[in-house]
């Protein structure tokens, strides 16, 4: 799947180790190689997603979590608002 900044996804399934992220949604903050920085906007016990160029913070403290694509799925506007 080709996931870019901006998008919208819903995380499936347990990654690395995290239950909090499983049916959650949230937005695409950073792409680096084979890993895709979301940030849910809520509390999944994660972290600011600290990355990029200027490794700079993407996401609230707890609310970021690195996904690899696999368990991401892609939402369009009108999944994400039902």
């Amino acid at each position: 799947m080709n996931l870019k900044i901006g998008d919208r996804v819903r995380c499936l399934e347990v990654v690395d180790g995290n239950r909090n992220v499983v049916g959650r949604t949230g937005i695409v903050k950073i792409v680096e190689d084979e890993m895709i920085g979301v940030d849910f906007q809520q509390d999944v016990s994660g972290h600011t997603l600290m990355g990029g160029e200027e490794m700079e913070e993407h996401a609230a403290a707890r609310e970021g979590w690195w996904c690899y694509a696999e368990p991401l799925r892609k939402l369009n506007t009108h999944m994400v608002n039902k």
